[in-house]
């Protein structure tokens, strides 16, 4: 479902009306995304239709392994762009969830499943952000794709670009067989076989064709991550709300532990933040 058309990616008004939907569906995540959205492009939203849509923290904890890597980057966010009322664009956000991690920023949800946007659909209305973020995008791009699909996270940045995915540092394509062959095919595996997985040897190739300075992270564990989605997609299978409700309490108990899940031999994924070296 389409919540914003493509005629009106950049209407504040079509995100208001798409916040109203999807409260009335009951998808909190979703209705305060379209509410920051229309706050972004110039809509005067109440702050208390803000705070009654955002998520708690013991909500977020619930998120499985999103709530460690989308914290990680709200922490760089603020670690090497301030921490004040940043704007960011969030290119391939699906459902927004960072916009709950990062309440003071202006933000903007670029997702094609919500709002019918693509980073080039920014590059080609002129708009600009501070930073462009992309988490657990940049795997499902094409590999012979890839270098442009980066050119225009930059364009539509003015200080710099924050990618978080899934990297190759050598036995990517043995992992992601593994789990084909546990969980079947589901979407994401299919597209990290098919687009190739990112390798930190392309984002420094990408930093230097853009003379961007590069700040590279491991960032979480690859084991605990598997074992997390684990419990969550099995338990989901078993149907049985008590067994959903035990995950999810052991789902939140890790997460509110978050800084102890870094393994930098083994990590889940890397966060790269590139920085403009004119930016001001």
């Amino acid at each position: 479902m389409r919540w914003v058309q493509k005629e009106e990616f950049l209407d504040p008004q079509a995100y208001l009306a798409a916040a109203e939907r999807a409260r009335e569906a009951k998808q909190t995540v979703l209705a305060h995304t379209m509410l920051r959205c229309a706050q972004t492009l110039g809509a005067d939203v109440p702050d208390g239709e803000l705070e009654a849509t955002l998520l708690s923290d013991d909500q977020l904890k619930g998120r499985g392994s999103l709530y460690q890597r989308n914290m990680r980057v709200a922490d760089l966010l603020a670690e090497h762009f301030g921490d004040g009322a940043l704007s960011v664009v969030d290119v391939g956000g699906h459902t927004g969830i960072m916009s709950h991690m990062a309440p003071e920023t202006r933000y903007l949800l670029c997702e094609p499943s919500i709002n019918c946007m693509y980073s080039h659909d920014l590059v080609e209305a002129g708009r600009k952000f501070d930073v462009t973020l992309s988490i657990h995008t940049f795997e499902h791009i094409p590999a012979d794709l890839k270098p442009s699909f980066f050119e225009s996270l930059v364009d539509i940045s003015t200080k710099g670009v924050i990618l978080c995915n899934p990297t190759d540092t050598g036995d990517a394509e043995e992992r992601q067989r593994f789990l084909l062959d546990v969980y079947g095919p589901l979407g994401w595996i299919v597209d990290h076989l098919q687009c190739d997985t990112p390798t930190i040897e392309l984002c420094q190739d990408l930093a230097a064709r853009h003379d961007l300075d590069l700040h590279v992270y491991p960032n979480g564990n690859r084991f605990l991550s598997m074992t997390m989605f684990a419990m969550e997609h099995f338990s989901n299978a078993t149907g049985d709300p008590e067994m959903k409700k035990k995950c999810g309490k052991l789902i939140r108990y890790i997460n509110s532990h978050r800084h102890l899940q870094d393994a930098p031999q083994a990590p889940r994924d890397y966060a790269f933040v590139f920085i403009k070296k004119n930016a001001v």
